[in-house]
């Protein structure tokens, strides 16, 4: 896993969360934190700027430092970074393409003048960006005990699935699997009443049973490790999964950041960007897996 702090208390909250997980002796986390670099700043740290910047590099290492400490104490690997890049998500970019992480851990706010956004602009950058999943952690500060995964098929919806269950959780965790069928507008089919009807029972009748086909499968993938029960449910998909969020208390919701509506569709405005603003908990999102 890779750990990305800013030293925020949205930061403090996803290393508590991180600090409750059993972690286990072949788990291995690195730290990493950005400090907000002078661009015009003298590379020998000379110069007024120089010397601030100079502060925020020891800053930020004091940050990881402490970090590292903390978990090492679980009697797994730990390494820290302070990184460099334009910026902050550039930053933890590089460092991800050099540790090739499972995962990524955040909280959902961060300093700056977004800080006190729902969701931080790294944050929603990172899972527009990130090739692998991230966690973002919102103010829950202990491990995750009642999951709901919303599983539509698609590539990014499988690895989602596969990186939960890479997830080292506590026992007794409750999962629900949530399918949205399709909401389809049958008023501009020029088709009489009887044909209709007979038209839309065939249609929803073979998309509920590809449902129930897709969350057994599902299921079998998580394993006996998680109570699981199944759910299908039509309707608009942002709304569904909330509602079912929402419903169900849950403290971790689980998807992929592009589903069906296709790989080519802007994040922003999409169901994935429109979860982790809108959900209430910590919000696991994994892309659509890159091809070696």
């Amino acid at each position: 896993m890779l750990f990305a702090t800013d030293g925020s208390s949205g930061a403090a909250a996803a290393l508590d969360l991180l600090a409750t997980l059993p972690l286990r002796p072949v788990d291995e986390v690195t730290v990493v934190m950005y400090p907000a670099y002078f661009l015009v700043a003298r590379p020998d740290g000379t110069g007024l700027l120089g010397r601030l910047m100079e502060g925020r590099r020891k800053a930020a290492q004091s940050t990881v430092d402490e970090a590292v400490k903390r978990l090492s104490g679980r009697g797994v690997r730990v390494r820290g970074v302070v990184a460099q890049g334009l910026e902050a998500v550039d930053g933890i970019l590089r460092v991800v393409s050099e540790r090739a992480p499972d995962l990524i851990v955040m909280g959902s706010r961060g300093l700056g003048p977004v800080g006190s956004a729902v969701i931080g602009s790294t944050a929603r950058t990172l899972a527009l960006l990130s090739p692998v999943p991230v966690l973002i952690v919102r103010d829950r500060r202990t491990a995750p005990r009642r999951v709901l995964i919303a599983v539509d098929g698609s590539p990014a919806s499988r690895a989602a699935l596969a990186a939960f269950t890479r997830i080292p959780l506590p026992g007794q965790v409750e999962v629900e699997l949530l399918h949205v069928l399709p909401a389809h507008d049958w008023s501009g089919l020029q088709v009489r009443g009887e044909e209709l009807a007979e038209l839309r029972e065939e249609q929803e009748r073979a998309e509920s049973e590809a449902a129930d086909r897709l969350l057994q499968a599902s299921a079998d993938a998580l394993g006996a490790r998680v109570a699981v029960r199944k759910a299908k449910e039509r309707g608009a998909v942002p709304d569904t999964i909330w509602a079912h969020a929402d419903a169900m208390a849950a403290d971790l919701v689980v998807l992929g950041s592009r589903g069906l509506s296709g790989p080519r569709r802007a994040f922003w405005g999409s169901t994935a960007e429109r979860v982790i603003v809108t959900v209430g908990c910590s919000v696991l999102l994994a892309p659509v897996p890159t091809r070696t």
